[in-house]
């Protein structure tokens, strides 16, 4: 299984014509993180695994952190140079990191069209408002079901929507549990829908647990 950053450099003519599943996928994974209150902080190339049916697998939740909503604000400053909002960037004081997580988000996306000299209209155009400067321009990746319908291709948002709604009726999407020294964590545990599959422990509130 390769990550999208060696499909792009290494291998780009059996990638290329999945390129706006996987664009979509990234929209969908990052999506539902963020609407469970979960930044994943180090959206980049490398932390995106696409396997031989091109179903993209967000992985490394080393940096990622749980907060109450959209307008909460972290003071640690996390992500990979070239890949971190500006606000990160300019390290300045506090930031949202579920904004910066949609303009790392859009700058994966205009750098896959760039590798492979592509075009997708409806994508690039999302893609440069997630990129906006100011991140409360920034689109909010909860709503992309709402992009898809827009889109000339029908995409997997109905099965996936279905995915979320029987696994969170079980119970298993999202769960806390106490550790050993009392706190409490979230921890996102075997999620599978069709184009997404994470497991990964969360921090919570900015903090190491």
């Amino acid at each position: 299984m390769n990550n999208v950053a060696d499909w792009l450099w290494y291998d780009l003519k059996p990638f290329s014509p999945h390129f706006s599943p996987v664009c979509w996928g990234l929209i969908e994974g990052l999506a539902y993180l963020h609407n469970h209150h979960i930044a994943h902080r180090d959206i980049k190339p490398e932390n995106l695994l696409v396997d031989d049916k091109f179903c993209l697998k967000i992985i490394d939740f080393d940096v990622a952190v749980q907060v109450r909503d959209d307008d909460e604000e972290v003071d640690d400053h996390c992500g990979t140079e070239g890949w971190v909002a500006p606000e990160i960037e300019m390290r300045l004081p506090t930031y949202s990191p579920i904004k910066a997580d949609r303009w790392s988000c859009g700058a994966v996306i205009l750098y896959i069209f760039g590798r492979l000299r592509q075009t997708n209209t409806m994508l690039e155009a999302i893609a440069k408002k997630l990129k906006a400067d100011t991140p409360e321009k920034r689109l909010s990746l909860v709503e992309w079901p709402k992009w898809s319908q827009l889109a000339p291709v029908v995409h997997v948002g109905a099965v996936i929507k279905r995915e979320w709604a029987r696994n969170s009726d079980e119970g298993t999407l999202v769960e806390l549990e106490n550790d050993d020294i009392g706190r409490k964590r979230s921890r996102i545990d075997k999620l599978h829908v069709d184009n997404l599959v994470i497991a990964a422990g969360i921090h919570h509130g900015g903090t190491d647990i």
